[in-house]
Order: structure tokens, then C-alpha cells, then sequence
């Protein structure tokens, strides 16, 4: 009799085993929102309501407050976001440049293990949606993708009408890995309605709005924009209108996916934008505060409570460990991010410094933050900057000069990164003629 008490309890053990709900894999939506700057959220205290959708996927959510990019323009944040590898390091550092008379743009070399190619390796299916020509096929952001779909330009609305066509086939295949990237608060800045007749009461006649499509340094020289305060005004208004439409579409998107359950969502951006608050208008020029602090938000209710909030710095370069450690997948390449869900579930960590850097436009700069001090040190000119950024949020007073042996250790770091430039040397690719023009009138090249 015992022998057989024994035996039914072990079939019962398996049964109760076996009927256990086993946990659904979470699939991912990535959104990359170009050219926006954290302050201009409402969520990040922004004085015009320009984000109500973000916001509340912020509230519902984990919110990281100081979350920095690794560059100032488009190709090397993105691939810093899908290699979790500094420019330095990556090797897209320059975005398009002129070499003789061809415009090249260097690509991701295959050789590096993105994100998607790791997620694809463990069983998802990977979707990719983009309207910026820098993240092209020929410049390696394909890669690991089985669906890569570029619509140049395309705003929002259009994006999402896209994205909607293949959302049936993207639900229906088990686990997914959705990367989005909207275009629309780079420039040129549309007016959107309803939006800029809150923002704004300038005049601006229909037939004058070819002018504000003009390159944008071309516009600001010809309107001597920096000292025009009425006008950059209504130009930062376009902006904040561009931020609402973008957000509108940001909630529309995530009405098709309806991310409730199983799915893990992180929205981003690629830089942030310029506004002569250091005398440059729009961004790809230096690397203060306006040019590289971003949104961070990561939303994933079957994982994480709502309204966390992290003030730690952290920064684009770790949201790939991040997605991979809630995941539970290993990368077979040594990643320069770190993972956040310590941080997410309340440990502490210990703080570390976070590297931006631009090379373009004959520029060659590296920015390094940590905890309260912000170095930029110029590698052309051999110039440092050093601001407290507890009492000097606006990075207006160099104080280099008072604190040598903070920029000398500073400097020491910076160089340290920048010994592994060309660690995996890039391939550089010609860029189209039809591509070249439309980059001309976004002011990428001259």
C-alpha cells in the first residue's frame, strides 16, 4: 500500500509540474524617435504638454531621468545602440563625409554581433521600419533583420500605415523583435496642427513655407536666426509641434501591438537637438547637454512595476545588455554597456563614466560624464572643458583651468577610450546621388 501511495504521489508531483503555466516569451518593440532632446518631453518637465502618450507609458513604466547618447547625429547613436559599442569602437564615426569628390558613409561592420542578429539567433523574428537614409541596407543597419523595410522621409502617419499593413504577420509568428524609427522632429520642423496654434500666434503665409525648408544653416544665416528671438521662438514651436505629432503616432503604434502582457517596450532617441543654446542650430556640432541628453523609458508590466523612476546616469550604449539580460540571452561579444535591470529592481550600482563622441565636420571631440562633473575634451586642439553640472546645468562656466588634476584624470580616460579608435576598421561605401541631396537640404553635408 505504501508503495503505492509513494508512486501516486510522484505522478501527482509531475502532473502539478507539467500543468504549471509556463511563462510566454516577451517580444520587443524598439522605437527611435530622430533628433529629440529629453527636455522637450512634458514628462521630463517641459513646459508644453508635447508628449501625453510617452508620458503615460512613462508613468506606467520605468523612467530613466538622465539618460545620455553616445554621439550628437544619427549613424554612430544607432549603431552604438545596436552593438552596445562606442563610435571609437564600432567604427561608424563620421557619418557621410567627403572623400576627393564621392560622399561616403562608412558601414557597420559584420563582424560585430548586433542586436537583432543575437535575437534572431534565439528564435525571434526580427522587423525592422525606418525613414532616416543613414541606417540604409548598404551601410550594414540590415543586418540580423529578416524583414528591413526603409521608407525615406516618410512621416509618422505614413510609417505607422506601413507598419499596419504587416502587423498581422508580425503578431503571428510567435515571438517578434520591432525596431521603429521615426524621422519627424528633425529638420526641416513642420507646422502640425492642432498643436502650433497653442505654441505659437507668429505669422508664417502659406506661400513662404518653402523657405523654412531650406538647409538649415543656410535659413538661419539668411533669417540671422541666433539674434532673431521671435522667430527661434516660432521655430522651437515647430519643433514641440513635430514632438506632438511623433507622440501621437508613438500611442497609435502601440494601440496595433497592444503591449499589455508579453512584450517589452523601450523608446529612445538617437541625439538630441541645438537651439543656439551654445551658438549651433540643430545638432552634429558639439556635445553639450542639449545635443545628447535623451529620453529613456522601458515598459514591460509582466516584468516591472509601475513609476520607477532611475536618476542614475545611464546611457544609449546599455540599452542592448538590457534588453538581452531581461531576455536571458548571452552575447558572444564583450559589450561596453551594462545591463539596467539591477538598477530596475532598486541596486545600487556603482556609478561609472559614460563617453560620447563626434567626428564630423572637422570636429573631433569626446564628451565623458560622471557623477556631477561633464568633461569635453578637444582632440584636434588639445583644448578641455570641465563644468559642474550640479550648479552649472547650462555648461556656461569652463572651469578646466581651477581643477587640473580632475581634467588631467579626465583627460587620461578619454584617451584610454580612444586608444581602441580603428579596432575594427569600417569599410566606407558611396553614397547615392538621389541620397546626397536630400542630406544636402537637411544640412548633413555642403
Amino acid at each position: 500500500m505504501k508503495y503505492f501511495f509513494a508512486a501516486f504521489l510522484v505522478i501527482f508531483f509531475f502532473n502539478f509540474l507539467s500543468c504549471q503555466k509556463k511563462e510566454e516569451p516577451l517580444s520587443v518593440i524598439l522605437i527611435t524617435i530622430d533628433t529629440l532632446r529629453a527636455d522637450h518631453l512634458s514628462c521630463y518637465g517641459y513646459r508644453r504638454n508635447t508628449s501625453p502618450n510617452i508620458d503615460n507609458i512613462a508613468k506606467e513604466g520605468v523612467f530613466f531621468q538622465n539618460a545620455v547618447a553616445s554621439s550628437s547625429f544619427t549613424p554612430p547613436s544607432m549603431a552604438t545602440i545596436f552593438t552596445s559599442k562606442y563610435p571609437s569602437s564600432h567604427g561608424v564615426k563620421h557619418g557621410v563625409f567627403k572623400k576627393n569628390k564621392v560622399f561616403n558613409q562608412e558601414v557597420l561592420s559584420d563582424s560585430i554581433q548586433t542586436l537583432a542578429e543575437i535575437l534572431k539567433e534565439n528564435g525571434y523574428a526580427t522587423y525592422g521600419f525606418h525613414t532616416n537614409p543613414h541606417l540604409s541596407k548598404e551601410f550594414g543597419f540590415a543586418q540580423g533583420f529578416d524583414f528591413f523595410n526603409q521608407f525615406t522621409f516618410y512621416d509618422a502617419l505614413e510609417l505607422n500605415s506601413e507598419i499596419l499593413r504587416n502587423k498581422d504577420k508580425i503578431k503571428s509568428g510567435g515571438k517578434y523583435f520591432l525596431w521603429v524609427h521615426y524621422f519627424d522632429p528633425h529638420w526641416p520642423y513642420l507646422k502640425r496642427t492642432p498643436w502650433i496654434k497653442k505654441y505659437s500666434s507668429f505669422k508664417s503665409d502659406k506661400e513662404d513655407e518653402t523657405e523654412y525648408a531650406d538647409p538649415p544653416e543656410k535659413f538661419s544665416n539668411a533669417k540671422n536666426l541666433k539674434n532673431n528671438r521671435e522667430l527661434l521662438s516660432y521655430i522651437i514651436a515647430r519643433y514641440d509641434s513635430e514632438i506632438n505629432f511623433v507622440d501621437r503616432y508613438v500611442g497609435e503604434l502601440l494601440q496595433f501591438f497592444k503591449p499589455e502582457k508579453n512584450t517589452l517596450v523601450i523608446i529612445t532617441s538617437d541625439h538630441g537637438e541645438e537651439f543656439f543654446e551654445h551658438d549651433e542650430f540643430t545638432h552634429g556640432h558639439q556635445l553639450y547637454e542639449e545635443s545628447i541628453k535623451v529620453p529613456l523609458i522601458i515598459y514591460a508590466p509582466s516584468k516591472f512595476p509601475a513609476g520607477v523612476k532611475i536618476r542614475e546616469q545611464v546611457g544609449i550604449i546599455d540599452i542592448m545588455p538590457t534588453i538581452l539580460d531581461i531576455l536571458k540571452i548571452k552575447s558572444r561579444q564583450k559589450l561596453s554597456g551594462e545591463s539596467l535591470l539591477p538598477l530596475i529592481s532598486g541596486n545600487k550600482k556603482e556609478e561609472r563614466i559614460l563617453y560620447s563622441e563626434l567626428a564630423r565636420g572637422g570636429k573631433d571631440s569626446v564628451s565623458a560624464r560622471f557623477k556631477n562633473w561633464k568633461y569635453i575634451y578637444d582632440v584636434k586642439e588639445n583644448k578641455d572643458e570641465l563644468y559642474d553640472l550640479n550648479s552649472d546645468h547650462g555648461e556656461r562656466d569652463n572651469i578646466a583651468s581651477v581643477n587640473e588634476m580632475i581634467v588631467k584624470d579626465f583627460q587620461s580616460k578619454v584617451k584610454g577610450l580612444l586608444s581602441s579608435s580603428g579596432e575594427i576598421k569600417s569599410e566606407e561605401k558611396p553614397v547615392g546621388k538621389n541620397v546626397v541631396e536630400s542630406l544636402k537640404s537637411l544640412g548633413y553635408i555642403n
